[in-house]
């Protein structure tokens, strides 16, 4: 008598852990900057940062100076590859390239002159997701009545099926939101300058969320920093 096997496939779905962190520029312990940072001329009467912060997504391409030029804060201060945040990221060549296959589909590159640093390079995101899950974030709001609404996130909450970008931006804060794909990507590439704060895990839920991302004073343990 021949016996016959039944075999039983089982597909087992894996889900991908996603971690979200804000970016900011690299500090040391006590709050001080690792690496230098420029300071913008931007023509009098233009408000691109205003202008950014209420218009998430939208480009700066028509408020955007061919001749935008930025200069060194400090003099002896070391060069790293993140040199500024608003209204976009202040990049070196060496960053553009490594970051370029996560960055040209999520926002758009915009010229700047820097006499200290050649072919310095600004990235703006124009990716908008709402990833929120609203009823679980804490808000700070401008106005009242009809007119009030979300100008920064206090406490994070994220709903992981809607983070479909290695770096976003969202309407309730002008911060730039990141995945562990960017992340990874700096670090293998040695970028310096960088700081990203976790702020929610799709296993863990909030990661440090619950303190403000003005605090500059972050412990090694909260903080990843180049």
């Amino acid at each position: 008598m021949t016996k016959r096997w039944s075999i039983r496939v089982l597909t087992e779905r894996s889900e991908t852990m996603t971690t979200v962190y804000r970016v900011h520029e690299s500090y040391k312990w006590n709050g001080a900057g690792r690496f230098n940072s420029v300071k913008q001329t931007i023509p009098e009467g233009v408000e691109l940062i205003l202008y950014d912060a209420q218009n998430p997504g939208s480009s700066l391409v028509p408020l955007w100076s061919d001749s935008f030029t930025v200069e060194l804060r400090e003099k002896r201060k070391p060069i790293g590859d993140l040199m500024g945040l608003y209204p976009a990221l202040f990049v070196s060549e060496r960053a553009r390239d490594a970051l370029k296959d996560l960055l040209e589909n999520n926002g758009e590159f915009l010229p700047v002159y820097c006499e200290k640093v050649p072919n310095i390079v600004a990235f703006h995101t124009t990716r908008l997701l709402d990833p929120l899950n609203k009823e679980n974030c804490k808000f700070s709001y401008l106005g009242e009545g009809d007119s009030r609404r979300p100008v920064r996130v206090r406490e994070y909450d994220f709903i992981g099926e809607k983070i479909t970008s290695s770096i976003f931006r969202i309407k309730e804060d002008s911060g730039i939101f990141v995945t562990d794909e960017f992340v990874e990507t700096v670090r293998q590439n040695e970028l310096k300058g960088f700081g990203f704060r976790k702020l929610w895990n799709s296993e863990q839920g909030r990661v440090h969320s619950e303190i403000s991302i003005n605090n500059l004073f972050l412990s090694e343990e909260e903080d990843y920093n180049w």
